[in-house]
């Protein structure tokens, strides 16, 4: 990882304090999701989807594809993706709060290991 240039390392550790700042925003959202607040709820973990899709392109372009936890990632998406096309609110909060928000920090940890902790 010592060819990595410093740019890139930067926005790796940026990259990893970001995931870290989604992933504690989970339990909310999930709380939201079971209180009925299905617009709020919905646009901002929309927000964090698209997030985490450029986050996950970037761990690939990094070269860490390989890792098992990028799959996990996107195996969790999926399973998120899957709650939400069936208007499972219920499962989508349990989903975050359980499998996918355990992924989403594992995303984190991959990234800011290497690159060193974040600003």
């Amino acid at each position: 990882m010592s060819t990595i240039p410093p740019e890139a390392a930067d926005l790796a550790r940026e990259a990893a304090a970001y995931v870290r700042r989604l992933s504690a925003a989970f339990p909310d959202l999930a709380l939201g999701l079971r209180a009925g607040d299905y617009r709020e709820a919905l646009a901002r973990l929309q927000e964090a989807l698209e997030g985490l899709e450029w986050i996950t392109r970037l761990a690939e372009v990094l070269g860490l594809e390989g890792d098992p936890r990028v799959p996990s990632l996107r195996d969790g998406c999926a399973a998120l993706l899957e709650a939400l096309e069936s208007r499972d609110y219920v499962l989508v909060a349990d989903l975050l709060e359980a499998e996918f928000g355990d992924a989403v920090a594992a995303l984190a940890d991959l990234l800011a290991p290497a690159f060193g902790p974040a600003h």
